[in-house]
């Protein structure tokens, strides 16, 4: 029987974990952040140019926000395990480009 552990490692291993200084200078170029934590994680703190979608609501809006499926997205939770799972499923609607900020908000700071 798989753990939680385990079926995060495996998500990971699917999606593409991008380190802060490729994070950045993609940023600074323009590719949309997305940023899928709980508002009030948001209201603490965030990165300036991310655009807040809660994970809860990522899959019923990804059309308006993201309409182009080879569009360079970005997504960041605390860590790393939220965006991960998101990223992943955006992976199985035919999102073609996402990455996830290894480390997340928590290595950014």
């Amino acid at each position: 029987m798989s753990t939680a552990a385990d079926q995060m490692d495996e998500i990971k291993a699917r999606v593409e974990l991008i380190d802060l200084e490729s994070a950045r200078s993609a940023i600074e170029s323009g590719v949309k952040l997305i940023d899928v934590r709980e508002q009030n994680e948001w209201d603490e703190s965030h990165l300036e140019r991310a655009e807040h979608v809660p994970q809860g609501e990522l899959v019923d809006r990804i059309d308006e926000i993201a309409p182009d499926r080879s569009e360079r997205l970005l997504l960041h939770c605390r860590t790393d395990n939220r965006s991960a799972r998101m990223a992943d499923e955006l992976a199985g609607l035919g999102y073609e480009n996402v990455g996830v900020i290894a480390g997340g908000i928590v290595a950014w700071e």
